[in-house]
C-alpha cells in the first residue's frame, strides 16, 4: 500500500495548484466583467491544453527511465529529459504565438502576445516537480510550492488594488514561476544536468515512449477542454464563464485523485520491472478503493451546497453552474480513478499503443456526443456528453483489465468500506504515537 504520509503530502502539494487556480478565478470574476471572466476561462483552458500535452511527452518517459537509476545514469536521463521538456516547449509556444490570433476570439489572442514571459518558466518549474515527484521527494515539493504561492500573492495583492488590464495577471504569474525555478536548483543540481553526458539514444528511446502519451493525451485533451471552445462558438462568452465557475469544482475532486494517482505510477513501474505481477491486482484495486473512498463524500458534499458554493467563489450571475457543477463532479468522482489507474497498469506493462487506443476511442466517442449534444440541447449538453463517454469507457477498461490481470472494478467498490476502516486504525495509531506521556512520581 501507499504511505499515508506521502499522500497528504501530495495532496497539500496538489491543494496548494487548486489554490492557485482558484484564487485567482475568484479574483479575476470579482475584478473584471463576465465578458473578461469568459476570456480568462478560455486563455487558462488553452494554456492547461499546451501544459499537459508536453508532460504527457516528458513525464511517463522521465518515471519510466529513471526508476531504478542511481549516479551518472540518473543525471544522464534528466539531462535528456530537460532538453525534450525545453524544445517541446519552444515548438508549442510558437505554435502558440502564430496559429492563436488566427483561432481565438480577439480577447484572448490579445492575451498571447504575453504567453512566452509565462510559459518557458512554467515549463521548467513543472519539470522540476515531476523530477521531484518521480523520486517521491513531496516535502521539497510543499516547500517550492509554499514559496511560489508567497510571490504570487504579492502579485495578485498588487493587481486587485491597482486598476490593471487581465494581461497583469499572466506577467505575475511568469515573475513568479521564474524565482521559483531558482528556489527547486536547491533540490535538482543544475551542474550536475550540465555535466552529464548527452546520450542521443536515449533521447530517441524516451521520446519513441512519450510519443504514445502524447497521441493519446493530445486527443484526449482535445475532449476535454473542447466543450470550452464548442461553448464559444454556438453560445456566449458568458456560458463560457458559467462552465469556468462549474470546473473549479470538479477541480476539488481531481486533487486527491492526482495526488495518490502521482504516487501511484512509480510504485506500478517497480513491481512491473522487478516482476511482481501477482501484486498487481491487490494493488490496483485497493488504491483505486482508497481514491473512491474520499472522492465519493466530496462528491457529495460539493452537490449538497452547490449554489452556495458558486456564489461564494464567484457571485450570484453564475448560479445556473451550481447544475453543471454537480453533474461534473459525480462523473469524475466516479469514473477518474478507474482511468488513471488504468493507464498507469498498462503503461507500466509496456502497453503504451493499448492505452492511446483506449482514450483515443473513448474521446472521439465525446468529441461527437458532444457536439451533437451542445447543437440541440446548449449548455447541458457539456456534462452529458462525458457522462455517457466516461460511463462506456468504464466498461470497456474494465472488460480489458478482467482479460488482463483479473481486475474487478465491482471489487474496488467492495473495498470502500476496508479503506475507511485501515484510515480508521491509522489515525488512531498516528494519536496513541503522538500522544504526550504522562508520567506520575511515587
Amino acid at each position: 500500500m501507499l504511505s499515508y504520509k506521502k499522500i497528504l503530502w501530495t495532496v497539500a502539494n496538489n491543494a496548494i495548484d487548486l489554490l492557485v487556480g482558484v484564487g485567482i478565478f475568484i479574483l479575476v470574476s470579482k475584478k473584471y466583467t463576465p465578458s473578461e471572466v469568459g476570456i480568462w476561462t478560455l486563455f487558462t483552458a488553452v494554456f492547461y491544453f499546451v501544459t499537459k500535452i508536453r508532460e504527457s511527452i516528458v513525464q511517463s518517459a522521465l518515471v519510466k527511465f529513471s526508476a531504478g537509476k542511481t549516479g551518472n545514469e540518473y543525471w544522464d536521463v534528466l539531462q535528456c529529459s530537460f532538453v525534450l521538456n525545453i524544445s517541446i516547449d519552444l515548438l508549442i509556444t510558437t505554435l502558440v504565438l502564430t496559429a492563436g490570433r488566427w483561432v481565438l476570439p480577439h480577447g484572448v489572442s490579445d492575451l498571447l502576445i504575453y504567453y512566452p514571459l509565462y510559459a518557458t518558466a512554467w515549463a521548467i518549474y513543472r519539470w522540476q516537480l515531476i523530477v521531484l515527484r518521480s523520486s517521491l521527494k513531496v516535502e521539497a515539493i510543499f516547500r517550492t510550492n509554499l514559496a511560489f504561492v508567497a510571490i504570487l500573492i504579492s502579485g495578485l495583492v498588487w493587481v486587485f488594488f491597482t486598476t490593471q488590464p487581465l494581461s497583469s495577471i499572466v506577467l505575475v504569474l511568469g515573475i513568479a514561476s521564474s524565482i521559483s525555478v531558482g528556489l527547486a536548483c536547491f533540490y535538482i543540481s543544475p551542474i550536475l544536468i550540465w555535466k552529464a553526458k548527452p546520450k542521443w539514444r536515449l533521447h530517441l528511446e524516451m521520446f519513441q515512449f512519450g510519443k504514445h502519451g502524447f497521441f493519446r493525451d493530445l486527443v484526449g485533451l482535445l475532449s476535454g477542454r473542447i466543450n470550452v471552445f464548442l461553448i464559444a462558438s454556438f453560445l456566449t462568452l458568458t456560458d463560457v464563464a458559467l462552465l469556468g465557475v462549474a470546473s473549479k469544482f470538479t477541480q476539488l475532486i481531481v486533487i486527491p485523485n492526482t495526488a495518490i494517482q502521482s504516487l501511484f505510477f512509480p510504485k506500478v513501474c517497480e513491481l512491473v520491472n522487478t516482476k511482481k505481477l501477482e501484486l498487481l491486482k491487490f494493488f490496483f484495486q485497493n488504491t483505486v478503493a482508497l481514491v473512491l473512498s474520499i472522492l465519493l463524500p466530496m462528491a457529495l458534499l460539493i452537490s449538497l451546497f452547490a449554489k452556495p458554493l458558486v456564489i461564494l467563489i464567484s457571485s450570484t450571475e453564475y448560479t445556473d453552474a451550481a447544475p453543471l457543477a454537480i453533474c461534473m463532479v459525480f462523473t469524475s468522482a466516479l469514473t477518474l480513478p478507474f482511468g488513471n489507474a488504468f493507464g498507469s497498469v498498462v503503461n507500466a506493462l509496456n502497453k503504451p499503443k493499448l492505452n492511446t487506443k483506449v482514450v483515443t476511442g473513448i474521446s472521439l466517442l465525446n468529441i461527437v456526443l458532444l457536439f451533437t449534444i451542445v447543437y440541440y440541447w446548449g449548455l447541458i449538453g457539456v456534462v452529458v456528453a462525458p457522462l455517457i463517454a466516461n460511463v462506456i469507457g468504464l466498461v470497456w477498461t474494465q472488460r480489458i483489465l478482467k482479460k488482463e490481470l483479473n481486475i474487478s472494478f465491482i471489487g474496488c467498490f467492495k473495498l470502500i468500506l476496508e479503506q475507511y476502516r485501515k484510515l480508521l486504525l491509522s489515525g488512531k495509531k498516528y494519536v496513541k504515537t503522538n500522544s504526550p506521556s504522562v508520567h506520575y512520581e511515587k
